[in-house]
């Protein structure tokens, strides 16, 4: 029985002295052995006394994973997500007549077109997008000072952007029409 005990203790200090050496390793090299969400905060706009900014968080618990919010940040310079919603990815924001507008892929895969309210720091849903093209649109009319379209002229002017008659595609290449 000695010997089993030695040869457990042996395994044990072995195991120890492994994970000690590999922990020293990870973070001499700027890393870790247990996986963290890396974030990264894009380029802010300041709008209302705050700075908005997506964050971008990637990895932690499910390798791979990444996930947007839409964030204030404070005069600490701590990022304040202004709701609970996470997005697959973000366009924008945008500032226009004095509102903040941005636009976020949901789980649903369908873009929305948000509107942040400062007072209660949340975004109100506008509208309800098909596509990135859709949602990109949107915010540059915003931006030129137009009023958002209904989601009807929105199909429509999408159809002719992604298959545009053909008189128009002569046109474009510079020959004749008949």
């Amino acid at each position: 029985m000695g010997q089993v005990a030695l040869g457990l203790r042996s395994l044990f200090i072995r195991l120890a002295v492994f994970f000690v050496m590999a922990a020293l390793l990870a973070w001499a090299l700027g890393g870790t052995l247990w996986p963290r969400t890396e974030e990264h905060l894009y380029e802010s706009l300041n709008w209302e006394g705050r700075d908005w900014s997506w964050r971008q968080s990637i990895g932690g618990s499910v390798p791979g994973h990444i996930a947007w919010q839409m964030v204030s940040i404070d005069g600490e310079k701590k990022a304040v997500p202004i709701d609970d919603r996470i997005w697959r990815s973000g366009a924008g924001p945008i500032i226009a007549e004095g509102t903040l507008y941005f636009a976020g892929l949901g789980s649903d895969a369908r873009w929305s077109l948000l509107a942040i309210d400062p007072a209660a720091l949340t975004a109100n849903t506008l509208l309800v997008v098909p596509d990135r093209l859709a949602a990109e649109r949107q915010l540059a009319r915003l931006a030129a000072g137009l009023e958002l379209q209904d989601l009807a002229t929105i199909e429509r002017d999408r159809a002719v952007v992604l298959d545009p008659p053909a008189h128009v595609v002569d046109k474009a290449e510079g020959s004749e029409v008949p």
